[in-house]
């Protein structure tokens, strides 16, 4: 039985001052953004310090974004993908695989159990880390994977 690792990588878009998807206005309210959800085949999606993303192959790793907005720190599920490789650059790992943005952003916030995810991650100032014995991945999986067929092949099950 296949069984899939789940992982997250944070992106701070107030400390980047941007998004990480290119071209998307960083003004814009993200409940007002649309993105292009077309698969991306062996792409660069993240990069990290974390030496544990050369262990995550075959996993699926989701993006999650913050943002402040009208005064309120949001979280947004905003973009996985199944991690195929990665290349070292000098001081980063960037990770490669085939994923998508999600059309629309979903907003985490108001989610059931996100509260006690959000401190199991370290309130995101981790990174990237492994979140598969956490119960909230499955969560966040049901999103996911039912889009296109590189994730409906994925077992939830651990």
């Amino acid at each position: 039985m296949n069984q899939n690792n789940f992982y997250i990588q944070y992106h701070n878009a107030d400390k980047l001052r941007c998004f990480p998807t290119e071209k998307t206005d960083f003004n814009s309210l993200i409940s007002e953004i649309t993105l292009n959800d077309d698969i991306k085949e062996h792409d660069s999606w993240i990069y990290t310090k974390k030496k544990t993303a050369k262990k995550a192959t075959n996993g699926i790793c989701f993006l999650i974004v913050g943002k402040t907005e009208n005064k309120i720190k949001n979280y947004y599920l905003w973009s996985c993908f199944k991690i195929e490789d990665y290349e070292e650059n000098l001081d980063k790992i960037i990770v490669i695989g085939t994923g998508q943005d999600l059309k629309k952003p979903i907003l985490l916030n108001n989610l059931p159990d996100f509260i006690s995810f959000k401190k199991f991650c370290g309130n995101f100032g981790i990174g990237f880390q492994n979140i598969t014995k956490n119960d909230f991945s499955l969560k966040l999986f049901s999103y996911i994977k039912d889009n296109k067929e590189i994730f409906s092949q994925a077992n939830p099950n651990h």
